[in-house]
């Protein structure tokens, strides 16, 4: 009897078995590459950013935020509306004005003199030997709505309540007494809009575990883009550290008829001040990264959860970075460094 042509359930077996092998090295090929393109997407995404930021740094100062909690990056413009360098005063010795002061003219109450190098952080500084303020004016550029940053050096020689920089109850930086050095405190005064009625609601950030050491400079730095808070201190000159970071997206409300002051209602400065800066924030829109993809945080005990590059006419800005900047991606197990230097440029 002739055999019917066929196959046998043994070899049946036999070639789904290798298809099965060929299959799962097929679809482990596709998941790896689906995963590398996820990589290529996020490693893409800050990349792009950072070029963003540093062609927008041209114009104005500007910054990439790294949010490792959130996992995505993007960047903030930085519009001055006021700074101050503290250089050399002018005008006659009763209400002398203030050199150094951009846009507006700024005048010294109390026994403001000024400190040649090297009591100024660079080169002269203004002193007040028992407290003093100065007065900026009141001009709408100083009532900011969407966001802010402050940004001043202080040399405390006393541990007091004294006004760093302020905008009437709108926004500012004060120094409160600790238990044995100062104490820094941000206040935001937002908008608490309930049953169509805009009705302020002042917020105050307290950096108690970070006094500051009396007579050494200290750069103190608040920054608020209409999605968090964040507070810095730079005690070394080597770029602030962040101390604080607090969700928020309300609107800052301005008091309209307040002057902007260093020193002022709170207690007047009792040290040295220098190279103050105020600043509009208008922020980007988020970049959100691959759930594949990570960014390690910072600090010996991954403490730093977010922080900022600053950039200013396309470089690093020096007064916030003495060495390169470096944000470390994490994917498939590994470390992948993506470098910035000096100049702006990404390193290859």
């Amino acid at each position: 009897m002739k055999r019917t042509a066929g196959f046998t359930l043994v070899e049946i077996l036999v070639v789904m078995a290798i298809i099965s092998v060929l299959m799962g090295f097929g679809i482990g090929m596709f998941q790896s590459l689906g995963a590398g393109g996820k990589f290529a997407q996020a490693d893409g995404t800050v990349r792009g950013t950072i070029r963003a930021v540093r062609f927008s740094s041209q114009s104005w100062p500007a910054a990439l935020v790294v949010d490792c909690e959130q996992n995505l990056v993007y960047g903030l413009e930085f519009r001055t509306v006021a700074s101050c360098s503290f250089e050399a005063p002018v005008g006659d010795e009763s209400t002398p004005g203030v050199i150094g002061l951009s846009y507006k003219h700024g005048t010294i109450r109390g026994d403001g003199i000024l400190k040649p190098y090297p009591f100024g952080h660079t080169g002269g500084g203004l002193g007040f030997e028992s407290g003093g303020s100065v007065d900026f004016g009141n001009f709408s550029e100083y009532d900011l709505v969407e966001g802010v940053s402050l940004s001043l050096w202080i040399y405390p020689t006393v541990n007091g309540q004294m006004d760093l920089v302020r905008k009437g109850a709108s926004y500012g930086l004060k120094l409160r007494r600790g238990p044995g050095a100062p104490i820094v405190e941000g206040f935001l005064n937002l908008a608490d809009e309930a049953d169509d009625q805009v009705r302020p609601s002042r917020q105050a950030y307290l950096l108690s575990d970070y006094p500051l050491t009396l007579n050494r400079w200290h750069r103190v730095v608040l920054n608020y883009d209409r999605t968090a808070v964040t507070m810095a201190i730079d005690s070394f000159g080597r770029g602030p550290l962040l101390r604080l970071r607090q969700p928020e997206t309300r609107r800052i409300v301005p008091d309209r008829d307040a002057p902007l002051t260093v020193g002022g209602d709170d207690g007047p400065v009792v040290g040295r001040v220098d190279d103050m800066i105020v600043a509009g924030i208008l922020a980007g829109a988020d970049r959100a990264l691959p759930t594949e993809v990570g960014i390690r945080p910072r600090g010996a005990k991954g403490e730093v959860k977010s922080w900022q590059i600053r950039f200013r006419d396309g470089k690093l800005d020096p007064e916030f970075h003495r060495a390169e900047e470096e944000i470390t991606l994490l994917f498939g197990g590994r470390e992948y460094e993506i470098r910035v230097n000096l100049m702006g440029e990404i390193e290859k």
